[in-house]
């Protein structure tokens, strides 16, 4: 259900517990860190299906390091800032704006500034698909560009075209009024920030609850008592935000109006995306300008937990602060390559770099194909991390939220399990 708290689970039959989650393909990663893959697969498997929209579309995981919208009133006493994304300019832009005082008509073709990692996507990306046309010199077939793939007898969903994130990003660059036509939105607004590798001042973190259901906040509500009254935990956590993605409201449960009171003495905020004008979507959690948070980490969950005792979410922060710039979890989730990428990623072993900042190639051209590993605990083979019970730096939200990616998230809400983790993880990489 896209009402549903819970990650979303692919199912390769009708079982619920299997759940789908560049240079063009997937680094691995420690699994308690960054998540990361872009990697496509074949239409006979829906799993496989899912992770086609990944290496498909940004086919590169490379983020290294609506119109106007009126926020709700918090429940607490502390009002929300306004969101002010970072502001950067174009230099040729700039110098532009100086031939035009000067009465001169500019000779060069202005071009807009990606944020720093989008060029990083693009580049990896670009050199990803050069390399797989390289792979058949003489007798390139193409790459997979369907657009609607077969899931299960009488649905169809969109799926992404392979290297897609190649042009939308060339697009943005040339003609950004183009991507962010009809949000009423600056090209300069959406100027993100990479994060740093560190964050070692830190002292204190945002949690962020999903839920939509009244009648199942038992549970969330006595974790939520136990951050913003327990000693040890009021130390580190500096805010809850409960993102309310029902139709329902939160005050027709006898727990739902004890919420809402324990909010008026703690900070403890909800805020109803749909209120807002969005639509019933997982990916509401991240939107800057819904969740409104004020310090640089952010700990997920769902409203059914798992929730982990205080030494573990304080251990987790602690891991965050040395690696700010990557996904921190704890339920990791690995893909399994195709012949010729085990061969590549062998190959990779060899060099230098670490395991988990390597990205192993994926062509459609070559038949590659890839499997969702939810069998066993992923370890360090882990190449993503489920979203309950993650850490996420807030610069990030900027990214996942980008114009630029609305092709990513129109897929994640058309697909049958709306696979927001994969996609969050894909990004964040």
């Amino acid at each position: 259900s896209e009402e549903s708290t819970a990650v979303p689970e692919l199912q390769q039959s009708s079982s619920k517990q299997q759940q789908a989650k560049s240079r063009g393909g997937t680094p691995q990663s420690l699994s308690q860190k960054m998540s990361l893959f872009l990697l496509k697969f074949s239409h006979e498997s829906m799993i496989l299906f899912f992770l086609g929209l990944i290496l498909i579309w940004s086919s590169v995981a490379g983020l290294y390091s609506h119109a106007h919208i009126s926020a709700e009133k918090p429940t607490h006493q502390h009002a929300q800032e306004k969101l002010v994304l970072p502001f950067m300019r174009h230099k040729e832009w700039v110098e532009q704006d100086l031939l035009k005082e000067a009465g001169d008509e500019p000779d060069f073709q202005t071009e807009w500034t990606l944020p720093m990692g989008f060029e990083g996507v693009l580049e990896r990306s670009s050199d990803n698909k050069e390399e797989c046309t390289d792979m058949q010199p003489t007798n390139f077939t193409g790459f997979d560009q369907r657009w609607d793939i077969p899931f299960g007898q009488n649905d169809t969903v969109a799926s992404l075209p392979s290297f897609g994130i190649v042009d939308q990003l060339e697009k943005f660059r040339y003609d950004p009024h183009a991507i962010l036509a009809g949000a009423e939105l600056n090209p300069d607004d959406w100027q993100c920030e990479v994060p740093p590798e560190t964050e070692c001042g830190e002292t204190v973190f945002t949690v962020v609850f999903m839920a939509y259901n009244p009648d199942r906040l038992a549970k969330t509500f006595k974790q939520i008592q136990t951050m913003l009254t327990d000693s040890n935990w009021k130390t580190i956590v500096s805010e809850i935000v409960i993102v309310w993605n029902g139709p329902r409201s939160v005050d027709e449960s006898k727990d739902g109006k004890t919420l809402l009171q324990f909010g008026e003495t703690h900070p403890l905020r909800v805020v109803y995306p749909l209120r807002m004008g969005f639509e019933n979507d997982l990916m509401n959690r991240y939107h800057p300008q819904v969740v409104k948070v004020k310090t640089k980490a952010i700990l997920y969950y769902d409203d059914d937990g798992p929730f982990y005792s205080f030494e573990a979410v304080r251990g987790g922060f602690e891991l965050w602060k040395r690696h700010s710039d990557a996904q921190v979890g704890a339920m990791s989730r690995e893909i399994t390559y195709g012949s010729r990428q085990i061969q590549e990623h062998q190959e990779l072993l060899g060099t230098s770099h670490a395991d988990d900042r390597q990205f192993v190639s994926h062509c459609t051209n070559m038949g590659d194909r890839v499997d969702y590993n939810y069998k066993y605990f992923a370890n360090y083979d882990a190449n993503m991390v489920l979203p309950s019970g993650s850490m996420l730096h807030s610069n990030y939200l900027c990214f996942l939220w980008h114009p630029v990616l609305e092709p990513i998230r129109q897929f994640v809400k058309k697909h049958p399990v709306h696979p927001d983790d994969v996609t969050v993880s894909t990004i964040v990489s």
